[in-house]
């Protein structure tokens, strides 16, 4: 089966380059910008010979699937295009907080195909290990989903679009959130002329303690000591806005903490 590739992206390349190792052929990439699409054609070149690159995506029809790996606020908008020039295709969308319904309107065929992932340009992924959360309208087309997520991942995983929503939000906290707490760590190492990779065994140890601790167990520091000595310390060093977020943090963890503790009501 041929497959398009909407979307030229981090998602859209490593999947890209997924299907193309599963043995899928790639009949073309789409963006909207041209020389995004030629970029991600060259980056696979070695591996398709005959996939094109386009802004038209009536350019990649007749096709088996599409694969839309764009931004959920464009999902809905291709999908009422593919109604009208593609209703016989597949249509499948990669997005964790987008519903199902928002291709289902429109086309009789379609999907979900959610890799539960951080990517980014440069770093090489297993695609093998990544967790594919799948959701389809229809028995077939769910049975065609299935295999395409089997023939890329070990981890397969049926799940409707209101699980998915809450799944991708636990996402954001372990992953964007966390990440982000890095760049703040990196701001304060940077002021007294350290380099950040000298945390990193300490990320390396707190990342490795959750997969045999849960992370309530594998909480430490001032916050769930209620040191308040050092927390008023530290908010001291810290600008208004970093202060509000270190606040925020330590409430929780405590209220997280004394809930754990407070005996329960019979």
């Amino acid at each position: 089966m041929k497959i398009g590739i909407v979307g030229s992206g981090n998602v859209a390349s490593h999947l890209t380059r997924a299907l193309i190792q599963a043995g899928y052929s790639i009949a073309g990439v789409c963006s909207r910008k041209l020389s995004h699409a030629e970029a991600l054609i060259e980056e696979i070149d070695s591996l398709t010979q005959t996939a094109i690159a386009t802004d038209r995506i009536e350019n990649l029809l007749p096709t088996d699937i599409l694969i839309l790996a764009i931004n959920d606020d464009s999902i809905q908008d291709i999908a009422q295009v593919l109604g009208k020039i593609a209703p016989k295709s597949y249509v499948f969308h990669t997005s964790g907080s987008t519903s199902l319904k928002v291709l289902s309107e429109y086309l009789p065929h379609c999907g979900v195909l959610y890799p539960l992932q951080t990517f980014s340009k440069d770093r090489k992924i297993d695609f093998s290990s990544v967790p594919l959360f799948i959701e389809a309208s229809d028995g077939p087309t769910q049975e065609l989903l299935r295999s395409i997520a089997l023939s890329l991942s070990k981890r397969v995983i049926e799940m409707d679009s209101e699980q998915r929503k809450r799944m991708h939000l636990a996402a954001v906290f372990a992953c964007n959130f966390v990440n982000h707490c890095y760049v703040l760590a990196e701001q304060e190492m940077n002021k007294c002329g350290l380099d950040f990779e000298i945390l990193l065994p300490l990320i390396d140890e707190t990342t490795s303690k959750v997969h045999t601790l849960s992370p309530r167990q594998a909480q430490t520091g001032p916050a769930v000591r209620n040191d308040k000595r050092i927390i008023n310390l530290q908010k001291s060093l810290l600008g208004q806005s970093e202060q509000d977020i270190y606040q925020l943090l330590s409430d929780n963890i405590q209220r997280i903490r004394y809930d754990k503790l407070r005996p329960r009501k019979n």
